[in-house]
């Protein structure tokens, strides 16, 4: 792949996977999803090239959310989102290339993940209106629209949901890191 030795793994009959050790501080990895066969999966590998990074970027489909685009795409997510205190769009700069969905939870989760913490914060300072504030703008996750359009695509949403519910409510689930990746 790229003329450079690659891993292949098979999970399924039509799931597999090559890797690239990782270089330079970049890590590669083709999936397959769907009908794929090995062969064809072979196939297209012999056809991957190395670019630069430029090139790759320009590549991706338009939809696709790329550095370049992530403060734009960014503020269209956040304007229907309550900001948490000291929130900089700038934590969502390293995001890298991702599809809507991806960099809808990322922009969420980082939402989220602020609240949560501000939350825990105000809590823990006995400071009673921080803390209604922080819960109000949990709450304010089941009217979040980058959250309505990433429901039928995946469960992202219900896990912010339950988080955010159980937080108004006074209860931080240790696993919330975990699930919402903070």
């Amino acid at each position: 792949m790229a003329n450079r030795p690659a891993s292949i793994f098979t999970y399924s009959k039509n799931d597999m996977a090559a890797m690239l050790k990782p270089q330079d501080g970049t890590f590669v990895e083709l999936r397959t999803g769907g009908n794929w066969t090995r062969a064809t999966f072979d196939g297209i590998l012999t056809h991957v090239i190395k670019v630069d990074a430029k090139s790759f970027l320009k590549a991706l489909p338009p939809e696709i959310v790329t550095p370049g685009d992530v403060r734009e795409e960014a503020a269209k997510i956040l304007a229907d989102m309550p900001a948490p205190p000291g929130f900089d769009v700038a934590v969502l700069d390293n995001a890298g290339a991702n599809d809507p969905y991806q960099f809808g939870a990322a922009v969420a989760g980082r939402v989220t993940c602020d609240w949560i913490a501000e939350w825990i914060r105000a809590d823990s300072a006995g400071d009673d209106q921080a803390v209604k504030q922080a819960a109000a703008a949990l709450r304010s996750s089941h009217q979040w629209k980058v959250l309505h359009d990433m429901n039928d695509e995946g469960d992202y949403p219900e896990v912010v949901w339950e988080l955010a519910d159980k937080v108004a409510d006074g209860d931080v689930p240790k696993w919330y890191k975990d699930g919402l990746g903070c």
